[in-house]
C-alpha cells in the first residue's frame, strides 16, 4: 500500500509539467504538485531503503550461514586431516608390525626346519640304537643257547693244548650235539648252492647278490667252488631282554648247586 500511495503521489506531481508541456497557455498551482511529487519520491526512496535494509539483513544472514558452514567445513577438514595423519601413523605401525611378523615367521620357519632335522636325526639314531639292541639281544640269546645246550663258551675259551685226543673228542662230541640241537630248533639251514666242491663256476656275472664270495685273482671269468656256503630260511630265536650287570650283559648265569645240611 505504501508503494502504491507513493507511486500515485509521484504521478500526481508529474501531471502539471506534462500538461504544461502539452498546453503552454494553461496555468497550474505547481507548488502543490511539486510537493506531492517530492513526497512521493521521498516515500519511494524510503521504501527502497527499507527493502534494501531487509535485503541486506537477509544477505547478512546468508553470509553468516556461509561463514558458519565454512567454519564447520574447516573444522571437519582439520578433523579429517587429523584422522588421515592418525591413519597414516597406524598404517606405518601396521607395516612395521607386519615386517616384524614376517621376520618372526622366517625365524620360526628356520627353527621348525632345524627341529624337524633334529627330530629326524634323533629318530634315525633311535632306530639304529634299537637295531643294535635287537642285534645284541639276538647275539646274546644265541650264545646263551649254545652255552646251555653244548657248553660252547666253556669249550672255546678253554686251553685245549694240554688235553689228549680222547678227552678233546668227548668234549667236541658233547659240543657238537648241543650246538646241533640249537641250530635245528631255532634255524632252518640250507646250502647256498648244490654244486659239488671243486665244480667250475662262471664269474662273468656278479654273483655277490646270490650269496657268493670271490677270493683270489679277479682277472679270470672262471673259478672253482671251494665251499657251498650256508643260509637260513627261518630264524625263531626266543625274544627276551638282555640282563644288565653293571657295565656288562649276561650271556649265561653262574650255576650254584645247593648242598645238603
Amino acid at each position: 500500500m505504501t508503494t502504491l500511495f507513493a507511486t500515485l503521489l509521484a504521478l500526481v506531481g508529474l501531471v502539471p509539467p506534462v500538461v504544461g508541456m502539452a498546453f503552454p497557455d494553461m496555468s497550474f498551482p505547481y507548488s502543490i504538485y511539486g510537493l506531492g511529487l517530492t513526497a512521493g519520491c521521498v516515500l519511494i526512496l524510503g521504501f527502497l531503503h527499507r527493502q534494501a535494509l531487509v535485503r541486506k539483513k537477509a544477505l547478512d544472514g546468508e553470509l553468516e550461514q556461509l561463514r558458519s558452514r565454512c567454519q564447520r567445513e574447516e573444522r571437519e577438514k582439520k578433523e579429517l586431516l587429523v584422522e588421515r595423519d592418525s591413519g597414516k601413523q597406524a598404517l606405518e605401525k601396521s607395516h612395521d608390525r607386519l615386517s616384524e611378523v614376517m621376520f618372526e615367521k622366517e625365524q620360526l620357519k628356520k627353527s621348525l626346519e632345524q627341529a624337524e632335522a633334529r627330530s629326524q636325526r634323533l629318530t634315525q639314531e633311535l632306530l639304529e640304537k634299537e637295531q643294535r639292541s635287537d642285534d645284541n639281544e639276538a647275539a646274546l640269546t644265541l650264545l646263551g643257547l649254545l652255552q646251555r645246550e653244548g657248553r660252547f663258551l666253556d669249550f672255546v675259551t678253554r686251553d685245549v693244548s694240554e688235553l689228549d685226543d680222547e678227552t678233546l673228542g668227548r668234549g667236541a662230541r658233547f659240543l657238537h650235539q648241543g650246538c646241533a640241537r640249537v641250530l635245528s630248533e631255532y634255524f632252518e639251514l640250507a646250502e647256498v648252492t648244490g654244486e659239488e666242491p671243486g665244480s667250475e663256476i662262471d664269474l662273468s656275472s656278479d654273483l655277490t647278490d646270490l650269496g657268493f664270495e670271490i677270493t683270489g685273482a679277479t682277472t679270470t671269468d672262471k673259478g672253482a667252488l671251494a665251499h657251498r656256503g650256508w643260509l637260513t630260511k627261518r630264524v625263531t630265536l626266543p625274544k627276551k631282554p638282555p640282563i644288565h650287570l653293571q657295565n656288562s650283559l649276561l650271556i649265561a648265569p653262574a650255576i650254584v648247586r645247593s648242598t645238603e645240611a
